[in-house]
């Protein structure tokens, strides 16, 4: 398995195409005990439909990338985000990139998008979370519980980590303590200039759709949202149209990109 020293740790990652200084590679940030090969065909799926480079890596602690030291601090969405993403993408000789989060990782890459624009040619987001919401802390004490009770969730749950449990207990631990209760993220939101593809599914257990609606309403770059019908808290496992929407969105940023604006005699102003 390939992997990249990062800021002290070795993270590893899966590389779908070659990173040969063309078009921006897709980022895939999985959940908050995902790992990079946790999202299945998606990333073939992702790569057939744009044509693009597709790249998945474990954070710290997840999959077969090293462990940190000690419980996950209340600012470790921001450190991903600003540190550690930066720095692997550095390392792969990549600048720019469309970051693909979902839920933990669809927060990362929002913060990413807000503080460091210069890395985000897209942000799609699934599922984010901006603040702590009362329906996610039901849906991370019912995820423990079932984690808890539930053999063969629990051996599901652990599969393609090293450390599964310590893998989930950062994870629920860290959302479930006093710390991390005042998290948001919102304040950034109106930072965001580059485009995002928002995706919610409207059955989720780990959020409302308040999320999505929140960072349409602060962003101040172009916003396509999305609310997928019967979709809960994975859309990618179930909306088949999911990758075409993202070629879509990546065609028309790259076209947007190519045609400069236009002057005022060119927009029917007074010349």
């Amino acid at each position: 398995m390939p992997k990249r020293f990062i800021r002290g740790r070795w993270l590893d990652y899966r590389l779908l195409g070659t990173l040969d200084g063309g078009r921006p590679p897709i980022v895939l940030l999985h959940h908050g005990f995902g790992h990079a090969d946790c999202w299945g065909r998606f990333p073939q799926r992702l790569h057939a439909a744009t044509g693009r480079p597709v790249l998945s890596y474990s954070r710290q602690d997840c999959g077969r990338s090293d462990a940190s030291e000690g419980p996950r601090r209340p600012d470790f969405l921001e450190r991903e985000a600003e540190d550690i993403l930066p720095a692997l993408l550095a390392s792969l000789g990549t600048r720019r990139a469309c970051l693909f989060g979902h839920s933990d990782g669809a927060s990362i890459a929002l913060i990413a998008a807000a503080r460091c624009p210069e890395l985000v040619e897209l942000v799609v987001a699934e599922a984010p979370h901006v603040f702590v919401e009362p329906v996610t802390l039901d849906g991370v004490r019912a995820m423990t519980a079932r984690f808890d009770g539930d053999e063969t969730f629990r051996r599901h749950a652990m599969k393609g980590h090293d450390d599964g449990v310590r893998a989930f207990r950062l994870w629920s631990e860290i959302w479930s303590s006093p710390e991390f209760a005042q998290w948001s993220m919102v304040d950034e939101l109106a930072a965001m200039r580059v485009p995002a593809l928002l995706l919610q599914g409207d059955a989720d257990p780990f959020g409302s759709c308040v999320h999505v609606e929140c960072i349409r309403d602060a962003s101040r770059g172009p916003v396509d949202l999305r609310i997928i019908e019967g979709a809960g808290h994975a859309p990618h496992r179930t909306a088949d149209l999911i990758p075409s929407w993202v070629g879509a969105a990546l065609a028309l940023q790259q076209k947007n990109r190519r045609e400069p604006a236009l002057g005022p005699a060119e927009q029917g102003g007074p010349s």
